[in-house]
């Protein structure tokens, strides 16, 4: 193997895709800038995607990046729900919730094998 430098190049960016389905439909592609993060790359994707395909999806799934006020007030102002996941530094956020929610019935139930969901 040859010691030599290489200078490699990669773009970073995020992807609109409906999913659901066997296959998922990628809708639209946004690269991020030069220094900037993935969350103000995907506000404009989804300005984008809310103008050309808002009937298309109802709900904006996201990682625990995304589980920020800005970015779910975004979406909301946009007339989406949003589900985005939380993760162990928002431990407390986490049990504030399980204790509203405890306080009310579940609205449904499935049943996957010995596991049981209920929302």
């Amino acid at each position: 193997m040859d010691d030599q430098e290489v200078t490699e190049y990669y773009h970073r960016g995020v992807v609109c895709h409906l999913i659901g389905q066997d296959l998922a439909i990628p809708l639209d592609v946004e690269f991020q800038r030069p220094g900037e993060g993935e969350v103000p790359a995907a506000k404009r994707l989804l300005e984008r995607v809310c103008t050309n395909y808002s009937r298309y999806f109802d709900a904006v799934v996201g990682d625990g990046l995304y589980f920020e006020a800005p970015f779910i007030n975004f979406c909301i102002d946009h007339q989406k729900d949003v589900v985005v996941v939380i993760s162990g530094e928002h431990r407390l956020l986490l049990q504030d919730a399980e204790g509203l929610f405890s306080q009310r019935p579940a609205d449904g139930q499935w049943t996957e094998g010995r596991r049981t969901v209920q929302y």
